[in-house]
């Protein structure tokens, strides 16, 4: 999935090497110190795809570049990388920048995974500039999809390899048949009140593994979720506007086809056009558009414009929604 939050830098200015300016900046660094912490540095994370299969891989490539008078170190991290992705291999520092040159540029990967399916954020990771604690720069939060392995019931169950034979007595036997009939014996009645008694047809496998969400269900569920964490409310409208585009975009995914995780908004916009009628088409441009403002033109949209995003994201799953046809019982 490619969902614009992917690839995030924090750009920052170079290094004045005057003495006289020099003085000056040591005056005003000592009342504005958190101008220093991106001095001569920048910093960035970025995933080779941010959606993964349950137990798929994928690579975390963390860049920082620097003059040669700021000296900056990578995080260390032990098992985890944050709360649900898990490290896989750590590989070794590549030096990006030329042998001669003022500004280097390192990168570092992290073969990553996942066994929780779901959407996860990789929060901002911290580097610290000249081993001072009080000084660093963050890279923006990456989010991650993980999708779940959908199973088919219908397809039979076939043994990985054949039985041992194992030399046992008559009378182990019907000890071993004994205790199954005992285990056995609550749960063949319960199915036999539920197949014969309630006269209710069900498979077997719908027993015990819940009914997977639909698309539109999925999305209304992370659409409500959003809206309660209140992120453009906090000044977190980057992160607000980033989710909300990742969730519609994944939908648009699963039910049309459309690869919108991994396409800009033109180019979704323009496999949507002839998808669905005038007034959804608007509803979806404006919230991709405002979106696209607001991560790369540093836009600051008002209160209500926050509003109407959210609201025509709503808008636009229950209008596509397949419509359900529900049979007659007889």
């Amino acid at each position: 999935m490619r969902m614009d939050v992917r690839s995030t830098k924090f750009e920052v200015g170079s290094v004045v090497r005057s003495s006289v300016v020099e003085k000056l900046l040591v005056i005003v660094f000592f009342f504005l110190p958190i101008l220093t912490f991106s001095q001569g540095a920048s910093v960035s994370a970025e995933l080779d795809t941010n959606i993964i299969k349950l137990g798929g891989q994928t690579k975390l490539r963390l860049r920082i570049e620097h003059t040669k008078d700021v000296s900056i170190a990578f995080p260390q991290f032990k098992d985890s990388i944050a709360s649900h992705i898990e490290i896989v291999e750590e590989h070794k520092l590549d030096t990006l920048s030329e042998k001669v040159t003022t500004f280097y540029k390192f990168e570092k990967s992290y073969t990553i995974t996942s066994f929780d399916s779901g959407y996860w954020v990789i929060s901002p990771i911290r580097f610290y500039l000249n081993n001072d604690t009080s000084k660093y720069i963050e890279t923006e939060p990456v989010m991650i999809e993980v999708k779940g392995v959908a199973l088919d019931p219908q397809k039979d169950v076939n043994d990985i390899k054949e039985p041992l034979s194992m030399g046992i007595t008559l009378k182990e036997i019907l000890i071993i048949i004994g205790i199954i009939l005992l285990i056995l014996a609550p749960l063949s009645a319960f199915l036999l009140y539920w197949f014969f008694f309630r006269k209710k047809k069900m498979k077997i496998t719908e027993l015990f593994q819940p009914k997977p969400l639909s698309a539109h269900e999925k999305a209304l569920g992370l659409l409500e979720q959003l809206r309660k964490k209140k992120l453009w409310e906090t000044n977190q409208v980057k992160l607000y506007h980033s989710e909300l585009t990742d969730i519609v975009r994944s939908y648009i995914d699963e039910r049309f086809g459309v690869s919108s995780p991994e396409q800009v908004s033109d180019e979704t916009l323009a496999a949507m056009k002839d998808k669905v009628d005038e007034n959804t088409f608007a509803k979806l441009k404006q919230l991709l558009q405002l979106a696209d403002m607001v991560k790369f033109a540093k836009a600051e949209p008002l209160s209500n414009e926050n509003e109407l995003s959210m609201n025509n994201a709503f808008d636009f799953v229950n209008t596509t929604k397949p419509i359900e046809v529900k049979e007659d019982k007889k």
